[in-house]
């Protein structure tokens, strides 16, 4: 199965933001189903059945606190010029809480497996572009400024993704909450 390690965006004022967002910018690209955004902390890849069970007993051990984060901005993957993914970011504060809270994740499942190393950028894929994608620099730069409202994150969750025709379903495989 495939899994991974997120926080969920349950706001509905966030949410209603990036649908806005889907609509003013969405053409030629796929956007991501508001029940489908969530920040990656780890990607686990396609693991097994007893694996899934290790890494939610391992993620027991991660102790936070709950935090806020506003979600702001805009940007893609590569670039904004050949655009993969697009998505919403978050200010500078809730960003490091963010990555403090990833680098927890990573130290209770331990080393990534093999190609999926590499930095942690706090976002929310918002769009994703599997044909030939088109330069998005002048969406992006009206939606750079844009405040999309603040979440509290209190809960991380292991995830399993089950990618179908009309895009991925995601399941619960275990959660913890914020002490």
């Amino acid at each position: 199965m495939r899994a991974f390690v997120a926080v969920e965006v349950g706001d509905e004022g966030v949410l209603r933001g990036i649908r806005e967002m889907q609509r003013e910018a969405g053409a030629g690209a796929r956007p991501v189903a508001a029940e489908n955004v969530h920040f990656t902390l780890r990607f686990l890849g396609e693991i097994s059945e007893a694996a899934a069970g290790e890494a939610a007993s391992a993620l027991e051990a991660v102790s936070f606190r709950p935090f806020e984060v506003v979600i702001s901005g805009a940007g893609a993957f590569p670039s904004p010029r050949a655009p993969r993914a697009v998505w919403v970011g978050t200010d500078p504060a809730g960003g490091e809480s963010m990555g403090r809270l990833a680098r927890s994740v990573g130290a209770a499942l331990g080393p990534p497996g093999a190609g999926r190393g590499g930095g942690f950028v706090p976002h929310l894929t918002v769009f994703r572009i599997k044909s030939r994608p088109r330069d998005m620099t002048g969406e992006l730069r009206r939606f750079g400024g844009r405040v999309f409202g603040t979440i509290t994150v209190s809960e991380i969750k292991l995830k399993r993704s089950v990618l179908g025709p009309s895009g991925p379903a995601y399941s619960d495989l275990g959660a913890v909450r914020a002490g």
